[in-house]
């Protein structure tokens, strides 16, 4: 049997630093993918897995675990971790969780019924998780390029409607349906293109 490849980690780094995929640099080293994440595991260059523990502190029965709530809750604690989320997920998902806090809920969870609103009490679950997703926001939108952060940190008050209830049914999507309608307005006023007018040039 032939020597198994040996992968050198500092080519390894340098490499995966410039951008390569793992399919390439498997095709490279003459490994499979499999042995590329093998590899940067070995060399600390995987990224850690996002941990959702603190926003679904609940194990969670398969057919509630893609339902609108629980999306909501893994968006806003992704976005807390400072993991990319695309904007119009982050934007439901504060707009769904600013509605609760707003109108004094918080989120509850059991295996037969699934996700239910409940009065807030004390500590509220989803007032955290909001604060610690609105936290994250803030702190990117300092940076120059993320306008879009402060935009969904702070939407606009949701008054489209009462309040909706999450269940335990097999399609408990339904409970968001109406917080996806919809993304946030931007009143954002154009860019200012005028301008002096370029001066005439002497002709001779």
């Amino acid at each position: 049997m032939g020597r198994k490849p040996r992968i050198d980690q500092d080519e390894l780094a340098r490499l995966a630093a410039e951008g390569w995929s793992n399919a390439r640099l498997a095709e490279h080293f003459g490994v499979s993918e499999s042995g590329i994440l093998q590899a940067k595991r070995a060399a600390g260059l995987s990224k850690p897995m996002t941990d959702h523990s603190r926003a679904l502190p609940w194990r969670l029965r398969r057919e509630h675990s893609q339902s609108g709530p629980a999306t909501n809750l893994r968006n806003l604690s992704a976005v807390a971790q400072g993991r990319p989320v695309p904007k119009d997920k982050v934007a439901t998902a504060v707009r769904w969780a600013s509605r609760l806090v707003d109108g004094g809920l918080d989120i509850a969870y059991d295996q037969e019924r699934g996700f239910h609103e409940v009065p807030a009490r004390g500590s509220s679950h989803i007032a955290r998780v909001l604060a610690e997703a609105r936290a994250a926001l803030d702190d990117a939108s300092t940076q120059p390029a993320d306008d879009a952060g402060e935009a969904a940190a702070h939407p606009a008050d949701d008054t489209s409607g009462g309040t909706q209830h999450a269940s335990g049914d097999p399609a408990p999507a339904t409970t968001t349906a109406d917080e996806s309608t919809g993304a946030p307005r931007s009143d954002t006023a154009p860019d200012d293109v005028t301008g002096s007018p370029p001066r005439p040039t002497n002709q001779m």
